[in-house]
């Protein structure tokens, strides 16, 4: 008899995800595109941005547009918060802003060290949680390894000499993506 109130977990880990040319990783800087492809291809609402550059913010306002979906973005640093203004909404403290059930919450923010508890805060609302750095050495720098633990489904993306990305749910199974 299976007891109701066991908590099954998930986890995957990729080193690869097939997307479109445009949604390829270059570097450090865009290493989570492909996941973010593969994210924006299997939801619908939504998508807000914690942390805005160039391997993701004019990406995901053109996928969001051509997908009819609201985008939000936000930035705390006046370099990237300036050069992406009429896209991005320049901040103060990421844990002050309130979304409301956003399909996907892209995390990729500075200072890393408060991801955590942006995860956190956002665990249960958001339908999907991606946070960039997420690989084996950021998981101790940014002290994220514990929230990670903590979703049903977690899927990992350890793309070969470039930091990882994680998507993570306590309401989709995404380790049924790839």
């Amino acid at each position: 008899m299976e007891n109701r109130n066991t908590f099954y977990k998930m986890t995957k880990t990729t080193t690869h995800i097939n997307c479109p040319k445009q949604w390829e990783g270059e570097d450090d800087y865009s290493s989570h595109k492909p996941m973010l492809w593969l994210v924006l291809s299997k939801t619908e609402g939504q998508v807000v941005e914690f942390g805005c550059g160039e391997g993701s913010t004019m990406e995901l306002a053109k996928e969001c547009a051509i997908q009819d979906r609201e985008f939000l973005s936000y930035e705390n640093s006046s370099l990237y918060g300036n050069k992406y203004k009429g896209i991005t909404a320049k901040i103060f403290d990421y844990t002050d802003i309130e979304v409301s059930n956003p399909s996907v919450l892209f995390i990729d923010s500075a200072p890393g060290e408060q991801r955590k508890d942006l995860i956190e805060l956002h665990k249960d609302n958001a339908d999907v949680i991606v946070v960039h750095d997420t690989e084996e050495g950021a998981q101790n720098i940014y002290g994220i390894r514990e929230v990670l633990n903590s979703f049903k489904y977690r899927l990992n993306y350890y793309p070969k000499g470039n930091p990882g990305t994680t998507a993570l749910s306590n309401k989709i199974n995404v380790c049924e993506w790839v």
